[in-house]
C-alpha cells in the first residue's frame, strides 16, 4: 500500500503532507486525520498534527480541534492505538 499524500494550502504556499492515520470517534461523530509535513522539532522528532475532516468530500478540508476535552480523548485513543 502506498503513502497517502495531500496538498495543504497555507498562507505561505502549498505544503505536501502525508496521512499517517485516519479514524472515526463515535462519541463526537467526527472523522480525524493524523498527518505530517515531515518537519521536525528541536530533538529531531517528526511533528504530527491532528485535525477533524469530512471523508465525504473528494478533497480533505481540515478543521482545527478547539475543544480541550475532545483533544484529550483523541490523544488517549491514539495512545491506545499505538500501544497495540
Amino acid at each position: 500500500m502506498g503513502k497517502e499524500t495531500f496538498q495543504l494550502e497555507t498562507e505561505t504556499g502549498t505544503i505536501e503532507c502525508e496521512a499517517i492515520l485516519k479514524f472515526y470517534l463515535e462519541e463526537y461523530k467526527k472523522s480525524y486525520i493524523v498527518y505530517t509535513d515531515h518537519t521536525t522539532d528541536e530533538e529531531g522528532e517528526e511533528i504530527l498534527y491532528i485535525s477533524s475532516y469530512s471523508p465525504e468530500n473528494n478533497s480533505i478540508e481540515l478543521v482545527d480541534i478547539k475543544d480541550e476535552k475532545e483533544l484529550e480523548n483523541i490523544i488517549k485513543q491514539l495512545e491506545n492505538y499505538w500501544e497495540e
